[in-house]
């Protein structure tokens, strides 16, 4: 999981409402597990080490949990006809945590990405949109950092198993418990993606109610350094970009994408 850090990080985006809204704002959007585009994100095996260690006791209250989680996600599989293993209802309790108490922001690292028109169709609304890139370094608050031991990072493109403690209990009275690396994994058909991500625990972020608003991080606009234009990016949303550069504080770099008929690719 070391990997170095990039320096910049890219974001593509469509050019509406919402994309306005980060810009005027300036402020991220962490997004639930549930609005991710990817419907197994963090899809992630849970394995508890010595699981025929764990009392009696702390099974039956497992298994509570497990039921009062599927009754708030109004379902009733897994749990029916039979109860499940230690494993399972931890990947139970693990995955409503995940969608419940934490945020995830994500962008790609590689600076080749800008080239790439996979990226710019699926994420930039077919080369209509933009690419904001950032300057990774103070990008968050200091203080955000030491919220938890791993909250920003390289994904890794496997799905291997998480193996967790058996003092269950602790996860069950306090969420930020949950192992952060859990976020950091997708499976492997993602990896041209090359994605950067920062994750939140929401469950205890009383130091941060100054930064932090309904799933919204403020970034500093000086680390908006450049705006990559789409290909197919219309006049007037060019027009509100130069606007905002003079009028929010920012200082960025508008450059435009070229299709380029020799190379059959694109360039700025």
């Amino acid at each position: 999981m070391k990997s170095k850090n990039p320096d910049s990080l890219f974001k593509f985006m469509p050019f509406n409402l919402n994309t306005l809204k980060t810009l005027i704002n300036q402020e991220f959007y962490f997004a639930k597990l549930s609005e991710l585009n990817d419907p197994n994100d963090c899809n992630v095996e849970i394995r508890v080490r010595d699981p025929d260690k764990i009392a009696q006791e702390l099974r039956d209250k497992l298994y509570k949990k497990c039921v009062n989680v599927k009754k708030d996600l109004l379902s009733d599989t897994i749990l029916l006809p039979r109860r499940p293993s230690i494993d399972e209802m931890a990947n139970i309790i693990y995955r409503y945590y995940a969608e419940n108490y934490f945020g995830i922001l994500s962008f790609c690292y590689e600076p080749d990405s800008i080239k790439d028109q996979l990226m710019w169709s699926h994420y930039a609304d077919a080369s209509k949109g933009i690419c904001l890139v950032f300057d990774r370094d103070e990008l968050v608050p200091n203080e955000f950092k030491t919220i938890n031991d791993r909250n920003e990072g390289i994904v890794r493109y496997n799905l291997e198993p998480i193996e967790i403690d058996n003092n269950l209990d602790s996860l069950m009275k306090d969420p930020s418990e949950l192992k952060l690396k859990y976020f950091f994994y997708k499976t492997k058909q993602w990896g041209k993606e090359k994605e950067y991500r920062y994750v939140i625990n929401f469950h205890g972020f009383s130091p941060f109610l100054d930064v932090l608003q309904n799933r919204y991080l403020k970034f500093p606009p000086k680390n908006l350094k450049r705006i990559f234009l789409g290909e197919k990016i219309e006049k007037q949303s060019k027009e509100v970009l130069f606007r905002l550069n003079e009028i929010k504080g920012y200082d960025f770099e508008v450059i435009p994408m070229q299709w380029d008929r020799n190379i059959k690719g694109l360039k700025t």
